[in-house]
């Protein structure tokens, strides 16, 4: 699973980047966490896989900024999807 802290249409959020695009976790998780930290803080990263697992891409990779100081993309080698 990769994860990126990304902008899209000037909004930041993080999702699951996924072949040539992204899905948005951020979005499908609502109220309940305002980034990756805090979902990170209160380790929920299973709650992001879920909700995005199996959902269609919600932006190309090349319509997203990645580029966000102190964030940035995350990716765990051991994971296999």
């Amino acid at each position: 699973m990769r994860i990126v802290t990304y902008r899209h249409n000037g909004i930041e959020t993080f999702g699951v980047a996924a072949g040539s695009g992204v899905v948005d976790a951020g979005r499908r998780l609502g109220d309940r966490f305002r980034g990756l930290r805090e979902v990170l803080a209160a380790g929920a990263l299973d709650d992001g896989r879920r909700a995005t697992a199996g959902q269609t891409l919600d932006a190309s990779l090349d319509d997203i900024e990645v580029d966000i100081p102190g964030v940035g993309v995350l990716c765990n080698p051991i994971v296999e999807e």
